[in-house]
């Protein structure tokens, strides 16, 4: 004897599938009747604005697609237009190691303070720890003509 599943089972499965549906369809007309007496759902019918649904019938309905600036199911909820999925940047993504930055999704990132004689945008670079730019002093700025001096940025004039 054949399993549960013998050849003639599976006959009897394609037969039935062939009879109730396997049929793809625009958006049906309201009362409309499938040739099996089934009567499909329309995605108005089912509170569907996008995306690819079944009609309840066999068949597969096209729901459209969603305005721009939405994506199928971008709230949350299958086949229903919302805001696009925005994966909010990090510091370390945005390159940015102190004070306050976008995420790129509305919100904003905290990015710490800076240490050891740097400042947020010291170096030119907003919200990058860095150094304000020295601009070494010169014996003629300083009035001197003779002997060792600090520059003020750490170097030494002679």
């Amino acid at each position: 004897m054949g399993g549960r599943w013998s050849g003639l089972g599976w006959a009897a499965l394609v037969a039935v599938w062939m009879a109730c549906g396997g049929t793809e369809t625009e958006d049906p007309a309201p009362g409309t009747t499938t040739r099996n007496g089934c009567q499909p759902l329309t995605c108005a019918q089912q509170g569907l604005e996008c995306g690819t649904a079944i009609d309840g019938c066999g068949g597969v309905l096209r729901c459209g697609t969603c305005p721009e600036g939405e994506a199928c199911g971008g709230g949350g909820v299958p086949n229903v237009c919302g805001p696009v999925p925005c994966t909010p940047a990090t510091c370390e993504s945005s390159r940015k190691d102190c004070g306050s930055v976008p995420d790129g999704c509305g919100g904003m990132l905290e990015c710490g303070t800076c240490a050891g004689g740097t400042t947020c945008g010291g170096g030119g670079v907003p919200n990058v720890c860095g150094r304000t730019p020295c601009t070494p002093a010169t014996c003629a700025s300083l009035g001197k003509n003779c002997g060792a001096l600090s520059d003020g940025c750490g170097g030494r004039l002679d």
